[in-house]
C-alpha cells in the first residue's frame, strides 16, 4: 500500500542532490532512502552521519511504498536505479539482495547532512510519486526548500554558467577555454522541460511561478533562470513580484491550477508590476 507520509530533506542536501550528473531513477531511489533515513530519526536529519556510517539496509518494500513508481510490480526499477548510482557521488555502495536494499553514504553525501542549516524541504512521498522526469524531481524539491518563504526565489540548477578562464599570469602558451560539465544543458534546449515540470508541480503544490532567464549582454548568454512563486501565503509586494533585472527576457507565467502558460515580454510585464499574486 502507497505510503503519503510528511519528511524533511535539509537544504545543503537538496541543493547537493539538484547538482552534478543525476538520472532520474537514481535520485527517486535517494529520495526514498530520505523518507527511511528521516523516519528512523524523527526528522533529526542532522545525525545522519553518525548514525548511520557504515553499510545499513532497508526493506525495497518500504522504498517502493514510499517512491516507487505506480505501475511497477517488482524492484525492477531499484535494481536499475542502483546501477545508475554507481557513478553519481552519493553512495558508496548500493545493492539489491532479494527484498532488501543495502547502501553506504557516500563522502559528499554524508558531508551535506553535517552542514548547520535552518533550512528544509518538507516533502510528501505521494509528492514524489508523481513526478514522472527528473526535471519534475528537481524543481519540486526546490519549490519545497523555498515555498515557505514570504517571498519566494530560487535559481534553476544544470544551466550553462559563464566559466573564468584558468590561464596562469606567468604562462604565455595558449590555454584550452574551459568546458562546461556535460549534464549543463543551454536554456533554448531545456526550457521545454523545466516549463512542463514548473507545470505539473503547480498542479501538485497548487503555486504559481514565474520563470524568468536572464540574457548577458555579451552573446545573449542565458547564464541564470530565476523562478519566483506565489501561492495563498506569500507576502509579496507591489512592485517586486513581476520586477526582474535587467537582461531578462520573456518570461513565463504559470498560474496556479491553470494548467497553462503565458509568455511575458517586457510590456506585458511593466502592466503587471503593481500585482502581488499570479494571475
Amino acid at each position: 500500500m502507497p505510503i503519503n507520509d510528511t519528511y524533511v530533506v535539509p537544504e545543503h542536501v537538496v541543493n547537493f542532490l539538484c547538482n552534478h550528473e543525476r538520472s532520474f531513477l537514481a535520485l527517486r531511489l535517494i529520495y526514498g532512502l530520505l523518507y527511511a533515513l528521516d523516519t528512523a530519526l524523527r526528522g533529526k536529519m542532522a545525525l545522519v552521519p553518525a548514525h548511520f556510517p557504515r553499510e545499513h539496509r532497508v526493506r525495497t518494500s518500504s522504498l517502493a511504498a514510499a517512491v516507487g513508481p505506480e505501475k511497477a510490480k517488482d524492484n525492477r526499477w531499484i535494481h536499475d536505479a542502483c546501477e545508475e548510482l554507481a557513478d553519481q557521488n552519493i553512495l558508496k555502495t548500493a545493492t539489491v539482495q532479494g527484498r532488501v536494499f543495502r547502501f553506504q553514504l557516500g563522502n559528499e553525501f554524508s558531508a551535506a547532512f553535517r552542514k548547520p542549516t535552518k533550512a528544509f524541504a518538507i516533502m510528501r512521498t505521494e509528492q514524489v510519486r508523481q513526478c514522472r522526469t527528473l526535471h519534475d524531481l528537481i524543481f519540486l524539491s526546490l519549490a519545497c526548500l523555498h515555498g515557505g518563504k514570504n517571498r519566494p526565489r530560487f535559481l534553476l540548477p544544470r544551466i550553462p554558467v559563464r566559466l573564468e578562464p584558468t590561464t596562469s599570469r606567468i604562462s604565455v602558451l595558449p590555454q584550452d577555454p574551459p568546458k562546461q560539465a556535460p549534464w549543463r544543458v543551454t536554456w533554448c534546449r531545456s526550457s521545454r522541460s523545466w516549463t512542463n515540470s514548473a507545470l505539473r508541480v503547480s498542479a501538485i503544490l497548487g503555486h504559481g511561478y514565474l520563470i524568468g532567464p536572464r540574457q548577458d549582454m555579451i552573446d545573449d548568454f542565458v547564464s541564470e533562470v530565476a523562478v519566483k512563486a506565489a501561492h495563498a501565503k506569500t507576502l509579496w509586494e507591489r512592485g517586486k513580484l513581476y520586477k526582474f533585472p535587467p537582461g531578462t527576457r520573456c518570461v513565463i507565467e504559470i498560474t496556479a491550477g491553470s494548467g497553462c502558460k503565458t509568455t511575458l515580454n517586457a510590456e506585458a510585464l511593466e502592466n503587471k508590476w503593481h500585482q502581488t499574486v499570479i494571475q
